[in-house]
Formats: structure tokens, C-alpha cells, sequence
């Protein structure tokens, strides 16, 4: 109730107090779906599908809207202190775009762990490839920028939170995005 009081008041989605309402959300959306993206993406699927359960829920597609745009600008503005001035543009124009595109890959590099497919294998470079794309759509291509995304996400504990990132998914990346280098 508190994000749809929000909104319905008129307050803008970049405003910290709907970012807070936002990461209490999605922390609880994790914790709901089990840290399991998967289950995650299969939720959301009904949702869109089901206008019954978007009543009997309350939570109708511009409200989720709101969620998600108050929840990408908290992570752009935890991402922005380790950035140039030119990077942040890039990433406000780039990152929500991409944001939702997240869950679908983690929940597939999951699948392929439960396969079996190790991180230097065709499925896990594959991954990684994927992955990387994704990431330089918001970051851009330069090295130097991908060092200092890395050292927000080292430094902002938050960035991590709600992300359905558990250590065997940054692990098996980790693993495969350095074997893809080395290719």
C-alpha cells in the first residue's frame, strides 16, 4: 500500500522515498520467489496474462511500472559516485532498457549450472558472451568503466540486493567471463 500511496500522490518515481518503498518491494519479491529468477520470470508472465490476477492482487501493470523505474533509478544513483560524468549519462540513458532483461539470463546461467555445464564449456561462454553484451549496453565498452562498475559493486552491498545473484551464478560468470577473455 505504501508504493501505491506514492503514486497516487503524485510522487515522481526518482524520488528517494519511492526508491526505499521500491527496494523493500523487490527485497521481498526475492525473498517470496526463493532467490529463484525463474520462478521470478513465471510470476511475472501470469501477471501480464491474467487481468483477474492483477485484480485480485492489486498490483496493476502501471503500478508495477512504478516499482520497477523507482527501483532501476536506486540502483543508477548507487552506481553514479564511482562514475565520470559522461558514464552516468550513458548509464541514465541505457540502464532500464536492460534492467529487465537480468533475470531471464541469471535464471538461464542457473539452468546451466543444474546442467552440468561447467563455466569454460560452449553453454557457459555463451553465457558469458550474453552476458557481457548485456552489460556494455548500459556501461558502454571501455575497460576503464567496467573496472569502476566492478568497484561500485564491490563497495555497494545494495547493488547486490534483490538481484537474484547468489555466489555459484557470480562464481560460474566470474569463471566464464575470464575464460572468454582468454580466448
Amino acid at each position: 500500500e505504501a508504493v501505491r500511496a506514492l503514486r497516487q500522490a503524485g510522487v515522481p518515481a526518482d524520488d528517494a522515498r519511492a526508491g526505499e518503498v521500491a527496494r523493500r518491494w523487490m527485497a521481498q519479491l526475492q525473498q517470496d520467489t526463493g532467490g529463484d529468477p525463474r520462478l521470478l520470470l513465471k510470476l511475472d508472465r501470469m501477471h501480464a496474462g491474467e487481468p483477474a490476477m492483477q485484480a485480485s492482487i492489486g498490483i496493476e501493470p502501471a503500478l508495477r511500472d512504478y516499482v520497477l523505474a523507482a527501483f532501476n533509478e536506486t540502483r543508477v544513483r548507487l552506481f553514479e559516485p564511482y562514475l565520470t560524468p559522461a558514464e552516468r549519462a550513458y548509464l541514465r540513458a541505457n540502464y532500464a532498457a536492460h534492467a529487465a532483461r537480468w533475470p531471464a539470463l541469471v535464471g538461464e546461467v542457473r539452468d546451466a549450472i543444474e546442467a552440468g555445464h561447467g563455466p569454460e564449456s560452449p553453454v557457459g561462454l555463451a553465457l558469458a558472451r550474453r552476458w557481457m553484451a548485456l552489460f556494455r549496453g548500459y556501461a558502454g565498452d571501455d575497460p576503464a568503466t567496467h573496472a569502476r562498475f566492478r568497484q561500485a559493486m564491490a563497495q555497494e552491498p545494495a547493488l547486490r540486493e534483490s538481484s537474484w545473484l547468489d555466489e555459484a551464478v557470480l562464481g560460474f560468470l566470474r569463471q566464464s567471463t575470464a575464460a572468454l577473455t582468454q580466448a
